[in-house]
Protein backbone atom coordinates (compact mmCIF):
# COMPACT_ATOMS: atom_id res chain seq x y z
CA UNK A 1 0.00 0.00 0.00
CA UNK A 2 1.51 2.91 -1.12
CA UNK A 3 1.76 6.46 1.64
CA UNK A 4 -1.01 7.88 -0.68
CA UNK A 5 -3.31 5.19 0.19
CA UNK A 6 -2.96 4.84 3.60
CA UNK A 7 -5.98 4.63 6.35
CA UNK A 8 -7.41 7.38 8.41
CA UNK A 9 -6.78 5.11 11.10
CA UNK A 10 -3.07 4.80 10.33
CA UNK A 11 -2.71 8.18 9.36
CA UNK A 12 -3.82 8.83 12.88
CA UNK A 13 -2.23 6.62 14.47
CA UNK A 14 0.97 7.96 13.10
CA UNK A 15 0.15 11.29 14.53
CA UNK A 16 -0.27 10.02 17.61
CA UNK A 17 3.11 8.40 17.70
CA UNK A 18 4.57 12.09 16.30
CA UNK A 19 2.43 13.52 19.24
CA UNK A 20 4.12 11.35 22.05
CA UNK A 21 7.62 12.25 20.26
CA UNK A 22 7.09 16.02 20.54
CA UNK A 23 5.73 15.25 24.23
CA UNK A 24 8.69 13.49 25.12
CA UNK A 25 11.04 16.01 24.02
CA UNK A 26 9.20 18.66 25.83
CA UNK A 27 9.50 17.05 29.14
CA UNK A 28 13.43 16.60 28.43
CA UNK A 29 13.41 19.97 27.56
CA UNK A 30 11.71 21.12 30.85
CA UNK A 31 14.50 19.06 32.44
CA UNK A 32 16.77 20.58 30.99
CA UNK A 33 15.65 24.29 32.25
CA UNK A 34 15.02 22.81 35.73
CA UNK A 35 19.24 22.03 35.85
CA UNK A 36 19.61 25.64 34.42
CA UNK A 37 17.87 26.96 37.07
CA UNK A 38 19.76 24.97 39.89
CA UNK A 39 22.83 25.96 38.49
CA UNK A 40 21.79 30.04 38.63
CA UNK A 41 20.75 29.45 41.93
CA UNK A 42 23.82 27.89 42.98
CA UNK A 43 25.82 30.88 41.30
CA UNK A 44 23.44 33.19 43.60
CA UNK A 45 24.44 31.64 46.72
CA UNK A 46 28.11 31.44 45.35
CA UNK A 47 27.88 35.38 45.06
CA UNK A 48 29.26 35.08 41.13
CA UNK A 49 25.65 36.83 40.19
CA UNK A 50 22.13 37.48 41.19
CA UNK A 51 19.68 37.74 38.23
CA UNK A 52 16.41 39.73 38.99
CA UNK A 53 14.86 38.17 35.88
CA UNK A 54 15.18 34.77 34.16
CA UNK A 55 14.21 35.85 30.91
CA UNK A 56 17.46 36.17 27.93
CA UNK A 57 15.51 38.32 25.57
CA UNK A 58 18.46 38.53 23.31
CA UNK A 59 18.76 34.50 23.01
CA UNK A 60 15.25 34.31 22.77
CA UNK A 61 15.59 36.36 19.68
CA UNK A 62 18.67 34.08 18.72
CA UNK A 63 16.22 31.08 18.92
CA UNK A 64 13.80 32.05 17.00
CA UNK A 65 15.98 33.54 13.97
CA UNK A 66 16.98 30.05 14.04
CA UNK A 67 14.11 28.45 13.99
CA UNK A 68 12.40 30.44 11.42
CA UNK A 69 15.37 30.06 8.90
CA UNK A 70 14.71 26.61 8.31
CA UNK A 71 11.16 26.59 9.05
CA UNK A 72 9.24 25.51 5.25
CA UNK A 73 5.95 23.79 4.73
CA UNK A 74 2.42 24.80 5.01
CA UNK A 75 2.34 25.35 8.66
CA UNK A 76 2.54 29.44 9.41
CA UNK A 77 5.51 30.61 10.51
CA UNK A 78 3.66 32.51 12.82
CA UNK A 79 2.21 29.45 14.62
CA UNK A 80 5.70 28.30 15.51
CA UNK A 81 6.77 31.94 16.70
CA UNK A 82 3.71 31.59 19.01
CA UNK A 83 4.38 28.21 19.91
CA UNK A 84 8.13 28.88 20.89
CA UNK A 85 7.18 32.06 22.78
CA UNK A 86 4.54 29.98 24.51
CA UNK A 87 7.39 27.74 25.48
CA UNK A 88 10.14 30.33 26.35
CA UNK A 89 7.63 32.22 28.64
CA UNK A 90 6.79 29.23 30.59
CA UNK A 91 10.39 28.26 30.58
CA UNK A 92 10.97 31.79 32.48
CA UNK A 93 8.44 31.00 35.31
CA UNK A 94 10.06 27.81 35.78
CA UNK A 95 12.54 29.17 36.70
CA UNK A 96 11.64 32.42 39.11
CA UNK A 97 8.58 35.25 38.63
CA UNK A 98 7.35 36.79 35.81
CA UNK A 99 4.78 38.93 35.54
CA UNK A 100 3.53 41.96 33.36
CA UNK A 101 2.10 45.51 33.01
CA UNK A 102 0.51 46.41 30.23
CA UNK A 103 -0.23 50.33 29.40
CA UNK A 104 -1.28 51.05 25.47
CA UNK A 105 -2.90 54.47 25.94
CA UNK A 106 -5.55 55.14 22.80
CA UNK A 107 -4.10 51.52 21.50
CA UNK A 108 -4.90 49.77 24.64
CA UNK A 109 -6.03 46.46 22.99
CA UNK A 110 -3.52 46.26 19.98
CA UNK A 111 -0.71 46.35 22.79
CA UNK A 112 -2.41 44.08 25.15
CA UNK A 113 -2.88 41.83 22.58
CA UNK A 114 1.15 42.51 21.58
CA UNK A 115 1.91 41.75 25.48
CA UNK A 116 -0.03 38.25 25.22
CA UNK A 117 1.32 37.08 22.16
CA UNK A 118 4.84 37.41 23.05
CA UNK A 119 4.22 36.41 26.49
CA UNK A 120 2.09 33.43 26.83
CA UNK A 121 -1.06 32.60 27.63
CA UNK A 122 -0.46 31.42 31.33
CA UNK A 123 1.67 34.72 32.12
CA UNK A 124 -0.15 36.90 34.97
CA UNK A 125 -0.81 40.09 32.98
CA UNK A 126 -2.58 43.56 34.44
CA UNK A 127 -3.62 46.59 32.62
CA UNK A 128 -2.24 49.42 34.14
CA UNK A 129 -4.07 53.14 34.27
CA UNK A 130 -1.36 55.03 33.04
CA UNK A 131 2.78 54.28 31.48
CA UNK A 132 4.21 55.93 35.16
CA UNK A 133 2.11 53.02 36.88
CA UNK A 134 4.31 50.46 34.84
CA UNK A 135 7.40 52.25 35.40
CA UNK A 136 7.03 52.40 39.02
CA UNK A 137 5.64 48.36 39.08
CA UNK A 138 8.61 47.40 37.40
CA UNK A 139 11.29 49.75 39.01
CA UNK A 140 9.45 48.21 42.73
CA UNK A 141 8.88 44.45 41.46
CA UNK A 142 11.55 42.09 40.81
CA UNK A 143 9.96 39.59 38.29
CA UNK A 144 7.71 41.91 36.61
CA UNK A 145 8.29 43.56 33.29
CA UNK A 146 6.28 46.28 31.37
CA UNK A 147 5.12 46.77 27.73
CA UNK A 148 4.64 50.31 26.27
CA UNK A 149 3.88 52.01 23.34
CA UNK A 150 6.80 52.70 21.00
CA UNK A 151 8.17 56.18 21.42
CA UNK A 152 6.54 58.35 18.42
CA UNK A 153 3.32 56.27 17.36
CA UNK A 154 0.76 58.77 16.60
CA UNK A 155 -1.96 58.24 19.71
CA UNK A 156 0.80 58.86 22.42
CA UNK A 157 0.27 61.63 24.96
CA UNK A 158 3.42 62.71 27.39
CA UNK A 159 6.49 60.35 26.27
CA UNK A 160 7.16 57.64 29.00
CA UNK A 161 10.58 57.54 28.37
CA UNK A 162 12.37 59.83 29.81
CA UNK A 163 12.28 58.52 33.23
CA UNK A 164 14.69 56.08 31.27
CA UNK A 165 17.17 58.68 31.30
CA UNK A 166 17.41 59.43 34.54
CA UNK A 167 20.73 58.28 36.42
CA UNK A 168 19.34 56.53 39.10
CA UNK A 169 17.04 54.23 36.98
CA UNK A 170 17.48 50.50 36.36
CA UNK A 171 15.19 50.50 34.07
CA UNK A 172 16.46 49.28 30.17
CA UNK A 173 14.40 48.53 26.64
CA UNK A 174 14.93 44.45 25.95
CA UNK A 175 12.76 43.85 23.47
CA UNK A 176 10.61 45.13 20.53
CA UNK A 177 7.24 43.66 19.90
CA UNK A 178 5.81 42.24 17.63
CA UNK A 179 8.91 39.93 16.92
CA UNK A 180 7.26 38.79 14.18
CA UNK A 181 5.92 41.09 11.62
CA UNK A 182 4.96 41.28 7.89
CA UNK A 183 5.88 45.05 7.49
CA UNK A 184 9.84 45.83 6.75
CA UNK A 185 9.57 48.73 8.30
CA UNK A 186 9.11 47.52 11.83
CA UNK A 187 12.07 46.80 12.15
CA UNK A 188 13.07 50.43 12.85
CA UNK A 189 10.00 50.90 14.10
CA UNK A 190 7.86 48.40 16.11
CA UNK A 191 4.90 48.93 17.27
CA UNK A 192 5.74 48.67 21.63
CA UNK A 193 8.83 47.85 23.37
CA UNK A 194 9.12 45.59 26.64
CA UNK A 195 11.37 47.58 29.72
CA UNK A 196 12.68 45.57 32.44
CA UNK A 197 14.86 46.28 35.14
CA UNK A 198 17.53 43.77 33.16
CA UNK A 199 20.84 44.31 31.19
CA UNK A 200 20.29 43.61 27.71
CA UNK A 201 22.24 41.64 25.48
CA UNK A 202 23.43 41.24 21.75
CA UNK A 203 21.41 38.72 19.40
CA UNK A 204 23.35 39.30 16.34
CA UNK A 205 21.05 41.93 14.87
CA UNK A 206 19.45 44.45 17.40
CA UNK A 207 18.98 48.24 17.41
CA UNK A 208 19.83 50.59 20.09
CA UNK A 209 17.90 53.00 21.92
CA UNK A 210 20.06 56.24 22.37
CA UNK A 211 18.93 59.63 24.14
CA UNK A 212 20.74 63.07 23.40
CA UNK A 213 20.14 65.92 25.48
CA UNK A 214 21.41 69.39 23.01
CA UNK A 215 21.36 72.57 24.90
CA UNK A 216 20.37 74.09 21.66
CA UNK A 217 18.10 71.45 19.95
CA UNK A 218 18.95 71.49 16.30
CA UNK A 219 16.62 70.49 13.86
CA UNK A 220 16.33 66.59 12.91
CA UNK A 221 19.22 66.33 9.90
CA UNK A 222 21.42 68.05 12.19
CA UNK A 223 21.03 65.33 14.80
CA UNK A 224 20.92 62.61 12.31
CA UNK A 225 24.05 63.60 10.61
CA UNK A 226 26.24 63.94 13.82
CA UNK A 227 25.26 60.55 15.32
CA UNK A 228 25.86 59.03 11.78
CA UNK A 229 29.66 60.91 12.09
CA UNK A 230 29.94 59.71 15.61
CA UNK A 231 29.81 56.01 13.73
CA UNK A 232 26.30 55.34 14.32
CA UNK A 233 24.43 53.88 11.43
CA UNK A 234 20.97 53.33 10.39
CA UNK A 235 19.46 56.37 12.57
CA UNK A 236 16.00 56.69 12.88
CA UNK A 237 14.78 59.93 15.24
CA UNK A 238 11.46 57.82 16.95
CA UNK A 239 10.44 61.10 19.38
CA UNK A 240 11.50 64.35 20.98
CA UNK A 241 10.68 65.54 24.51
CA UNK A 242 11.86 69.51 24.99
CA UNK A 243 15.80 68.92 24.18
CA UNK A 244 16.24 65.92 24.00
CA UNK A 245 15.73 63.41 21.12
CA UNK A 246 15.14 59.83 21.21
CA UNK A 247 17.04 57.68 18.44
CA UNK A 248 17.20 54.01 17.27
CA UNK A 249 20.57 53.26 15.87
CA UNK A 250 21.37 49.85 13.99
CA UNK A 251 23.78 47.45 16.37
CA UNK A 252 24.23 46.71 20.06
CA UNK A 253 25.68 49.63 22.36
CA UNK A 254 26.39 50.02 25.85
CA UNK A 255 27.63 53.44 27.53
CA UNK A 256 30.43 53.06 27.10
CA UNK A 257 30.77 52.10 23.53
CA UNK A 258 33.13 53.67 21.71
CA UNK A 259 30.72 55.42 19.15
CA UNK A 260 29.00 56.67 22.16
CA UNK A 261 31.89 58.51 23.14
CA UNK A 262 32.58 59.77 20.20
CA UNK A 263 29.48 61.72 19.46
CA UNK A 264 30.42 62.95 22.68
CA UNK A 265 33.38 64.93 21.82
CA UNK A 266 32.47 65.43 18.43
CA UNK A 267 30.50 68.49 19.82
CA UNK A 268 30.85 69.19 24.03
CA UNK A 269 30.15 72.66 23.62
CA UNK A 270 25.98 71.73 22.61
CA UNK A 271 24.95 68.31 23.50
CA UNK A 272 24.76 68.35 27.64
CA UNK A 273 24.19 64.38 28.35
CA UNK A 274 23.71 61.24 26.55
CA UNK A 275 21.85 57.92 27.56
CA UNK A 276 21.41 54.59 25.98
CA UNK A 277 18.39 53.20 26.79
CA UNK A 278 18.57 49.91 26.11
CA UNK A 279 18.73 47.57 22.99
CA UNK A 280 16.18 45.24 21.48
CA UNK A 281 16.73 42.15 19.10
CA UNK A 282 15.63 43.35 15.61
CA UNK A 283 11.97 42.25 14.97
CA UNK A 284 12.10 39.64 11.15
CA UNK A 285 9.66 39.84 8.56
CA UNK A 286 7.81 36.43 8.00
CA UNK A 287 8.27 35.16 4.92
CA UNK A 288 5.10 34.67 3.09
CA UNK A 289 5.02 31.43 0.89
CA UNK A 290 3.70 31.57 -2.52
CA UNK A 291 0.84 29.38 -3.51
CA UNK A 292 0.75 27.37 -6.18
CA UNK A 293 -2.50 27.25 -8.21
Amino acid sequence: MSADERSLSDLRGQIDEIDNQCHDLLMERTLVVRQIAQAKSREMKSGAGSPVLAMRPGREGQVLRRLLARHHGALPPGVVARMWRELMAAKTRLQGPLSVSVYGGQSALKVWDLARFHYGAATPMEMAASAQEVLEAVGAEPGRIGVLPAPGVPDQRAPWWPVLCEKNTALRVVAALPFLTDAEDDRDRPQALTIACLTAEPSGDDRTLVAVTFDNAPAVPSVVDRLAKAGLHDVVIMDKDSETYLASVSGFFTDDAEQIANLSEAAPESIRHISVLGAYACPIKAEVEEQVS
